[in-house]
């Protein structure tokens, strides 16, 4: 019996969903985001929240059900509201936000550029 078992890599995967997610209109950037915690995800364990949800979300984004550049406010560190319909889970602009609240936490607005 042969074994047809192919492995990827954890830099393959990554940089397979982020192609995947930029030809589905994801900005360059978000797209590595978004592929880099879901293969974090599948390293933890987290299956159901891994790579496997890649299809789900391009899919989405085909449909116009997920905005690909949303807008996203805070007025207190625990609170994010996307001004979007809808997001991807884990969606960016998460680099914008660090970026954005470095060590303080008083900012008011973030948004993907």
């Amino acid at each position: 019996m042969t074994d047809n078992t192919r492995y990827f890599s954890t830099d393959e995967l990554v940089s397979f969903g982020t192609g995947m997610f930029i030809a589905h209109g994801l900005p360059a950037e978000d797209a590595a985001t978004v592929a880099r915690d879901l293969v974090a995800a599948d390293l933890r364990g987290l299956a159901s929240h891994g790579v496997a949800r890649i299809p789900i979300y391009c899919k989405r984004l085909r449909a116009k059900a997920i905005n690909p550049t949303p807008t996203l406010t805070a007025s207190t560190p625990a609170e994010m509201r996307d001004a979007a319909p809808s997001s991807v889970a884990t969606f960016p602009p998460m680099t914008s936000m660090w970026a954005n609240v470095g060590s303080d936490f008083n900012f008011l607005t973030m948004s993907s550029t």
